[in-house]
């Protein structure tokens, strides 16, 4: 995943994950000056920091991170079954 499908999927600025990564905020993987993120990684990285869930504010139960929320991040087993039999 490069820097902007990443930023488009968390809702940021290209310039905010690169700065993330750079910080090593987020974690990455570099290839020379390109940054690159594996789906696991980040999804194993946003589950130990409690990342919020993109909800609109109200019950803080329903700001639970699930692994229908993270979409393409989630493993392929967690992800939603939407459109499966």
């Amino acid at each position: 995943m490069n820097v902007a499908e990443l930023a488009k999927l968390l809702r940021v600025s290209d310039a905010t994950v690169q700065r993330w990564g750079r910080q090593r905020l987020i974690p990455t993987i570099r290839v020379g000056d390109t940054i690159r993120f594996d789906p696991e990684m980040l999804a194993d990285w946003m589950e130990s920091q409690a990342f919020p869930s993109p909800r609109a504010p109200g019950d803080p139960n329903e700001h639970e991170m699930s692994w229908q929320d993270m979409g393409e991040l989630a493993p392929q087993e967690f992800r939603s079954s939407k459109g499966k039999p």
